[in-house]
C-alpha cells in the first residue's frame, strides 16, 4: 500500500533495466498513469511503443535529457493515461492482469 501511495504521488518512473523479461513494473506504472521514462530496450519499446520517453542507459547525456524532459514536460493527464493503457492492452499477455490491476488501482 505504501508503494502505491508513494508511486501515485511522484512525478514520474524511470526503469534503467537493460534486460527485462515483459517489463511488468511499466505496465503496474502506466495504468496508474504515471510518466515514465525508460530504457531504450526492445522489450519496452513492444510494450509501450512511442507513448513513453526512452533513453539510452549507457549515456549518461542521454540518461539526463529524459529526466528533464520528465520534470519539464509532466504529461500526467488523462489523454496520456488513457493513451498509455491502450498501448499496454494491446500488449499485455493477458486482458486479466490489465483488469486487475485496474481494479487494485481503482
Amino acid at each position: 500500500d505504501d508503494l502505491i501511495i508513494k508511486l501515485k504521488k511522484s512525478i514520474g518512473f524511470i526503469n534503467p533495466s537493460k534486460f527485462e523479461g515483459f517489463g511488468i513494473p511499466l505496465a503496474e506504472v502506466a495504468i496508474m498513469g504515471i510518466p515514465i521514462i525508460a530504457s531504450d530496450i526492445p522489450v519496452f519499446r513492444e510494450i509501450m511503443g512511442n507513448k513513453i520517453s526512452y533513453f539510452d542507459p549507457n549515456e549518461v547525456d542521454s540518461i539526463t535529457q529524459a529526466f528533464s524532459e520528465l520534470l519539464n514536460e509532466p504529461r500526467l493527464n488523462k489523454e496520456y493515461k488513457t493513451e498509455v493503457l491502450e498501448q499496454v492492452n494491446r500488449k499485455a499477455h493477458s486482458k486479466n492482469l490489465i483488469n486487475l490491476y485496474n481494479s487494485f488501482w481503482s
